[in-house]
């Protein structure tokens, strides 16, 4: 109850612990992620902004805001898997091959609106 299967289970059988994840998490994949920096403490369970850089139309670094409350489910030292919406997964994964990403811890749901993207020096 409130749990949702990663793998499909038969009818009958027992449900291994390790394959149910909340329901909430339910829509969401799960993707393992390099990350350029971190706070330290980050732990499973908090709360993330995604930070990256791309190039402006003068060919000039832009940084700005990804994503915003992005659950992380665990921490390795350069590493993290995070809840993603299944349609973002491959943003995520070209924005950490091409410029990388910075994690930003926040409250879980406090969305921060119209946040600026900054022009590097």
């Amino acid at each position: 109850v409130g749990q949702v299967a990663a793998l499909t289970v038969p009818a009958g059988h027992l449900i291994p612990s390790d394959v149910a994840s909340p329901q909430v998490h339910g829509q969401l994949w799960l993707a393992s992620i390099p990350v350029k920096r971190m706070p330290a403490g980050l732990a499973a369970g908090n709360h993330v902004a995604l930070l990256t850089e791309t190039q402006n139309k003068l060919g000039q670094p832009v940084d700005f805001v990804f994503m915003q409350d992005v659950e992380l489910a665990h921490v390795a030292s350069n590493q993290v898997d995070l809840w993603l919406p299944a349609k973002l997964v491959p943003q995520v994964e070209w924005y950490a091959d091409h410029g990388g990403l910075v994690l930003l811890q926040m409250p879980a749901g406090v969305i921060q609106q119209d946040l600026p993207a900054v022009t590097g020096p």
